[in-house]
């Protein structure tokens, strides 16, 4: 099925030379062959930005800080759909499809993805059950839950604050003033 949407991907990163590859492998597995305007957004820190340059990301930097982060990679991304991801996270292989199929609502302005580990540990489970459970019954998904939006939407609600951390809670709410997660 095709979408009429251009998507966009931020990822904030604040030494994330470890992950950053894997996540972007990721995020190209679920393009397949659609382009998206990936912007990774650095705090300066360690290899990251070079890692993330040699996948085809465009690399921004500037203050450290999550809220600002993401706010500046926003900003700096094409697309009609921003998906903000962080470096640690990966996504699942038909990501786009999802978030078009959820998009495709007009009363949607946007959503995440279930959360779930690769650790086996029960707590790992139980957290992510619990995140998931407070996402679909308060409307409040986080940002390691790959929050995405329409761009207008975003605009609109004035984006992330300018936070060190929760953030994405802050955008969270925004988003919910106007429409559905």
């Amino acid at each position: 099925m095709t979408y009429p949407m251009s998507f966009a991907v931020v990822v904030p990163t604040c030494r994330e030379a470890d992950t950053i590859e894997r996540c972007l492998a990721a995020v190209a597995r679920a393009a397949g062959p659609r382009e998206l305007d990936i912007v990774v957004s650095d705090s300066g820190s360690d290899d990251t930005a070079a890692l993330a340059a040699a996948r085809g990301a465009r690399v921004i930097v500037g203050p450290r800080g999550r809220g600002g982060q993401l706010q500046r990679g926003a900003r700096a991304a094409r697309g009609d759909v921003l998906l903000f991801l962080h470096a640690d996270t990966l996504l699942p292989a038909n990501a786009f499809e999802l978030i078009a199929q959820a998009l495709a609502r007009p009363e949607v302005v946007g959503g995440a993805f279930r959360l779930a580990f690769d650790a086996p540990d029960y707590r790992y489970r139980l957290a992510a059950g619990l995140a998931n459970l407070r996402a679909e019954m308060l409307g409040r998904p986080w940002g390691d839950q790959a929050q995405f939006c329409r761009r207008d939407a975003f605009d609109q609600c004035g984006g992330f604050p300018d936070w060190p951390f929760l953030e994405d809670v802050e955008l969270a709410a925004r988003l919910r003033r106007l429409g559905r997660l």
